[in-house]
């Protein structure tokens, strides 16, 4: 659940998208477009602030989507912000999930593919349009990555994708999530590929920060594998390492 200051972001956000007080909502996003501040917890603001207008109240319902969608595009065209044509594209790969569903390829309805990838490819032009606008821009990448998964991209793109955004913001969680889903067997990775990933964190990011993001990388992975994760003889994850991020969380974040 969201805490009252994640909460009250997303609120803020979604309220100014509503009312198509765009002169205010760009006020709102210049503020942390570009920034690092964090809520207690230690997640970005800037990831709270995208997610709040990425999504309608009801996500089973086309009239909240097509209406989010308007505004969004409404936004974008008098605010001609990189952040606004980013938060437009996140919007656009949600709406293309909720079509598709969450099961596995099997499971979905064939008659949904086709809106599910007309969708992913407005979502890929505006991201790639956004980070073409502004190559710093944060967020951005996260849903690219994501949409490298939808799209089934590559390897050699998804990690020209993924350093180019680590670049631009080394410490934003998302990145690696994205990266740790896509290597995952279920998706386009091979035994053992995630967890060599996963175990590489740390050199990607030195210092505790690195640690910090192999915990929360792994807690977002635990799901897919159950109480077999942590045990010792499957190697999954590294208890040292975990340990050591959870250590540096507690200590920086002592309400998480």
């Amino acid at each position: 659940d969201l805490g009252k200051e994640e909460a009250a972001l997303r609120g803020n956000a979604k309220s100014l998208l509503l009312k198509k007080n765009f002169e205010d909502l760009d006020k709102l996003a210049g503020q942390y477009h570009n920034s690092t501040e964090r809520v207690s917890g230690g997640v970005w603001k800037l990831r709270h602030l995208s997610e709040g207008m990425a999504y309608p109240d009801d996500r089973k319902s086309p009239e909240q989507w097509e209406q989010l969608l308007s505004h969004l595009t409404q936004w974008r065209e008098k605010s001609g912000t990189a952040f606004s044509l980013n938060v437009l594209g996140h919007c656009q790969l949600n709406r293309a999930w909720s079509i598709r569903g969450y099961s596995f390829a099997g499971g979905v309805d064939k008659d949904n593919w086709g809106d599910f990838r007309d969708w992913v490819a407005k979502a890929e032009t505006s991201l790639m349009e956004a980070v073409k606008q502004d190559p710093q821009c944060t967020d951005a990448y996260k849903s690219l990555l994501h949409v490298g998964i939808s799209q089934g991209w590559p390897k050699s793109k998804m990690e020209e994708t993924f350093h180019k955004a680590i670049k631009v913001a080394p410490e934003y969680y998302d990145y690696y999530y994205n990266m740790a889903f896509y290597k995952m067997e279920r998706w386009y990775g091979i035994e053992g590929e995630w967890q060599k990933f996963l175990n590489s964190i740390p050199d990607l990011v030195p210092g505790d920060q690195g640690f910090v993001i192999y915990a929360r990388t792994a807690v977002k992975l635990y799901p897919y594998y159950g109480k077999d994760f942590y045990g010792k003889e499957n190697n999954r994850v590294q208890w040292d390492k975990m340990k050591r991020g959870f250590e540096t969380m507690l200590a920086q974040y002592p309400s998480i």
